[in-house]
């Protein structure tokens, strides 16, 4: 499928347009559950979910169970594909990065295509995904703000400064502690399975939960938010500018992966992605019931 081209029906389809001179596509999922009549005329929510570094939408479909999502709450989920396989979120990752690929304008351009087609709600746009997609979710919740109600993403950081036009934007952030490839703590010459350093300006998952604390404008010196059980960590910042909260949620026994389903074992990240949340917390379903509680006043 290509340009406004829409099943406009249930399930999974594709469509791919021509934007900077490449071709940039994206698989979109709309809730088997409900007729598709009903987004139409009531606006469902738009849920934007980006793979990580050497990936693609199928695999993240499968590893977010986003799709599951859509069908219980009725939204629109859209996966976009990126350029070689990866995001330019900054420093990081692949040949995005270093192409200088507009992924931001890409992403933007997604949004109107989709909202004409479906009339999804302006109010309730989302942005999740895993890893370099993650960093992704950060770089647009921090350059266009204005565009997107709330932000939670798994797995990677805020990778350039803030913007001068950045307004607070709710964000939560899932990290495993036992990360080989997007460490939690900051100490570190990043990760081996990157190919290039951050060069000493490095985030940690704390320290990336107080730089958006200090975004958002949120009170206080300490987190107001401090959950502590066996497998998981909730910290966090509540009061904060425009109700933009502030959360870290940690998986004490996860690794990269902090879905609740496993990574494909063919590929190459599947030696530090597999099996990586052992207790098998629904991350997915934590990012959402976080998202869903904001809108964007319009």
């Amino acid at each position: 499928m290509s340009g406004n081209e829409s099943s406009w029906a249930h399930g999974l389809s594709s469509s791919c347009i021509s934007y900077d001179e490449m071709e940039r596509c994206w698989d979109l999922y709309a809730p088997a559950t409900i007729d598709p009549q009903y987004c139409l005329e009531n606006s469902c929510p738009l849920v934007f979910d980006f793979h990580g570094f050497n990936s693609n939408p199928e695999i993240q479909k499968t590893l977010s169970g986003f799709d599951d999502l859509s069908d219980e709450f009725g939204f629109v989920v859209v996966y976009p594909l990126g350029y070689e396989n990866s995001w330019n979120s900054g420093w990081c990752c692949g040949e995005a990065s270093e192409n200088g690929v507009d992924d931001l304008g890409f992403i933007l351009e997604i949004s109107k295509q989709v909202e004409d087609i479906w009339n999804t709600d302006n109010a309730r746009r989302y942005l999740t995904g895993y890893s370099n997609g993650c960093s992704m979710v950060q770089k647009l919740a921090n350059e266009v703000s204005q565009f997107f109600a709330a932000a939670g993403c798994m797995a990677h950081y805020l990778l350039e400064a803030p913007s001068p036009n950045y307004s607070p934007t709710p964000i939560i952030e899932v990290h495993g502690i036992h990360d080989p490839v997007i460490p939690y703590g900051e100490t570190y010459g990043f990760s081996p399975w990157i190919q290039h350093s951050c060069d000493g300006d490095c985030q940690g998952a704390i320290s990336n939960m107080e730089t958006w604390a200090e975004m958002n404008g949120c009170s206080g010196s300490t987190p107001d938010t401090e959950i502590f059980e066996y497998d998981y960590s909730i910290i966090g910042y509540t009061q904060c500018e425009n109700n933009a909260s502030v959360q870290l949620f940690t998986l004490n026994l996860a690794h990269h992966n902090p879905y609740k389903k496993d990574y494909p074992s063919n590929n190459l990240w599947s030696p530090v992605t597999s099996n990586g949340n052992p207790t098998g917390i629904d991350s997915s379903l934590i990012v959402w019931e976080f998202l869903s509680q904001y809108s964007k006043e319009l």
